[in-house]
């Protein structure tokens, strides 16, 4: 996915984990590689297939970041609400002030 925040790009760029984590996907994705802001549904909906439930993780970047706007988290969330209600997906942000985009949660996401 990537990160937009400065802060973070600037401070803690030798001990983020997630763009050490990005460098090891060269093969799969450029710009996951380059750790430039992206999104990748098709593996979330890839998520279909797997009838046993599983838990996922966004360890990889934000789903809030201002830079995606509200389209990609409501993707995110129709996925896991409409395709994927049998797995639990964990939502994580350095940016809790973005929250507040009234959007209507699953009961599948945390």
């Amino acid at each position: 996915m990537g990160c937009s925040c400065s802060d973070c790009a600037v401070r803690q760029k030798d001990s983020c984990y997630a763009m050490k984590q990005a460098k090891r996907a060269k093969h799969r994705c450029n710009m996951c590689y380059e750790f430039r802001p992206h999104i990748h549904l098709e593996r979330l909906r890839e998520l279909r297939k797997r009838k046993k439930p599983v838990g996922v993780f966004n360890s990889m970047g934000d789903p809030f970041d201002y830079i995606y706007g509200t389209y990609f988290l409501q993707e995110i969330l129709g996925i896991f609400g409409n395709e994927c209600s049998q797995h639990w997906i964990y939502l994580l942000t350095k940016q809790a002030e973005l929250r507040l985009y009234q959007l209507d949660f699953p009961s599948n996401v945390r």
